[in-house]
């Protein structure tokens, strides 16, 4: 009796541990969660005590084949990781929480990747199919009150089916070529384009330039035609014979020749003392 009583006794005295939540049954049935410490029960079998780390971190891994919303077939491994968050939900809401968390993980990925085309999923999407499938995962297990926190959802691999691999490298190939060519024809035109305005730019100030002189040269003709007008409405006949002298003076300096008055007779003599001279000069040589 005495050993009995002893054996009962430390039955009922539990240490738990940090990590840990002790969940107690009287007589199989759910009656509270001890934290952690030094706590104590009735002796077994009327109450028992199940602990639950409740700070490890868990991780589970799968493979699927799914139909992407432009239906074509791709493969996705993908990796859980979770942790206990509410023990009593853990051990009794449902009977395989692993197995049926592995069942709510496949079930979000495809609702998730049935949305979303092809080659968002293989490229640029992987960051936001996970988070869409973390959250969805979530919201599933909460409605089943797994007591299950989902810590993260990571995609570990994201590729088409091996039959048709050779031709999606060949479409990959073809747009990383299509980048590649976009960004070289990007450069070329900043460095076209900003010359071609340089050109441009000058020729139209050129062109402005010379807009302005013949202006401003047509407008001092006209200006000049209109002084000489106005002078000669007030005396032609003085006008007249100045102009004459003056086109006679522009025509005459520039021509090479010599006027004599042969004894004051109305003949006047001209010589071509320049011809003479570059005659004489070349018969000296």
């Amino acid at each position: 009796v005495v050993l009995s009583g002893i054996g009962g006794a430390w039955n009922s005295v539990h240490i738990i541990d940090e990590s840990e939540r002790g969940v107690v049954l009287r007589f199989g049935e759910y009656t509270r969660t001890m934290m952690p410490g030094l706590r104590f029960t009735f002796p077994a079998p009327v109450e028992t005590i199940e602990k639950v780390n409740v700070a490890q971190v868990r991780s589970q891994e799968n493979q699927a084949r799914m139909l992407t919303s432009d239906e074509n077939l791709i493969e996705l491994g993908f990796a859980v990781q979770y942790r206990v968050l509410d023990p009593a939900n853990f051990l009794f809401e449902i009977e395989q929480p692993e197995g049926t968390l592995a069942e709510a993980s496949d079930s979000a990925i495809r609702e998730v990747v049935g949305t979303n085309q092809m080659d968002f999923i293989l490229e640029q999407g992987r960051g936001e199919i996970a988070s869409a499938t973390r959250q969805l995962l979530q919201q599933i297990l909460d409605r089943y009150d797994a007591g299950i926190e989902i810590l993260s959802f990571n995609l570990q691999q994201v590729r088409p089916p091996n039959q048709v691999q050779a031709a999606f490298d060949d479409v990959v190939r073809a747009r990383e070529d299509q980048v590649r060519f976009a960004n070289e024809a990007q450069a070329y035109a900043n460095q076209v384009i900003p010359e071609a305005r340089g050109r441009a730019a000058r020729v139209m100030e050129e062109a402005q330039g010379y807009r302005d002189s013949v202006i401003a040269q047509a407008e001092g003709e006209s200006d000049r035609f209109v002084a000489v007008y106005e002078e000669y409405a007030k005396a032609p006949e003085v006008t007249r014979q100045r102009l004459y002298l003056q086109e006679l003076e522009n025509l005459y300096s520039t021509t090479p020749k010599v006027l004599l008055d042969a004894n004051s007779s109305n003949n006047m003599l001209y010589l071509p003392l320049d011809g003479l001279g570059a005659g004489s000069g070349s018969r000296n040589m």
